[in-house]
């Protein structure tokens, strides 16, 4: 599990989110209050949240306002597969083949404490594999 992820509060604006995210060249971003994990909010949501404001090709003064005062928890994803630290890589697999969120946050007690993403995963098994040969 990939344990260095970043959070931000639900009440973040999305334009900073997107802007956290570009800057940290990251696709998702834990989202988080008192230190209890709510969900993740992604590049993707953001970027459909953005096209929709498009008028005419571009994004106007009033539609760089919303960017600014819509939040995160608008559009964030809450209904999301979790797995727990003593989950195996198996088990991790065969869920990330099954989801279209291409994240899985590994949560103890609440806490988010890492994440798996398919490059991850493919990359644990690899090794897995490697060290039964």
């Amino acid at each position: 599990m990939q344990k260095n992820f970043y959070e931000i509060l639900p009440d973040l604006s999305i334009g900073k989110a997107m802007k956290i995210m570009n800057k940290k060249n990251v696709k998702h971003l834990a989202v988080v209050r008192d230190g209890i994990f709510l969900g993740f909010v992604s590049l993707c949501d953001c970027e459909y949240f953005k096209s929709t404001l498009i008028k005419d090709g571009h994004l106007g003064p009033d539609e760089l306002l919303r960017l600014k005062h819509h939040k995160v928890s608008e559009i964030m994803s809450t209904k999301l597969v979790k797995l727990s630290p003593t989950d195996s890589i198996h088990i991790a697999s065969e869920i990330m083949k099954s989801i279209i969120f291409q994240v899985i946050p590994v949560i103890d007690r609440n806490r988010i404490i890492g994440i798996l993403t398919p490059e991850l995963i493919a990359s644990c098994r690899k090794r897995f594999e490697l060290a039964l040969v």
